[in-house]
């Protein structure tokens, strides 16, 4: 069964969470916010081109995404990434991991209706 796609490394997270505190501070418009997540962006599709297994590392770009609207505050763009996500692993027959990304958007959506931190 596959997994939820994970960072590589730890560092990998601490970017993304850095991204999504540059967001959620200043907003989806400021400039130094939309540089930081367009440079992330490019890094990403660039790694996911290089990839042994491209599927999989798109579902993660997705999946990392998400994170970072949803640690920023925009929950509306992070359920869109994740049905990217979901739709590109459905797409590539992989319903196990679709399923679980479904599952955990929604867990994500409950906390923050419930106002419960992010863990």
């Amino acid at each position: 069964m596959e997994n939820l796609p994970e960072s590589k490394n730890e560092g990998s997270e601490s970017e993304e969470k850095r991204i999504a505190a540059i967001i959620k501070s200043k907003g989806l418009e400021d400039q130094e916010a939309r540089d930081a997540y367009i440079a992330w962006c490019s890094e990403q599709e660039e790694a996911s081109d290089r990839a042994a297994d491209r599927a999989l590392a798109s579902i993660e770009y997705e999946h990392k995404r998400a994170l970072i609207y949803f640690w920023a505050g925009f929950m509306e763009e992070a359920v869109i990434a994740f049905m990217d996500a979901i739709q590109i692993a459905e797409g590539e027959g992989r319903y196990k991991l679709s399923q679980k990304m479904a599952e955990e958007m929604d867990r994500l959506k409950t906390e923050r209706d419930l106002g419960q931190p992010d863990s």
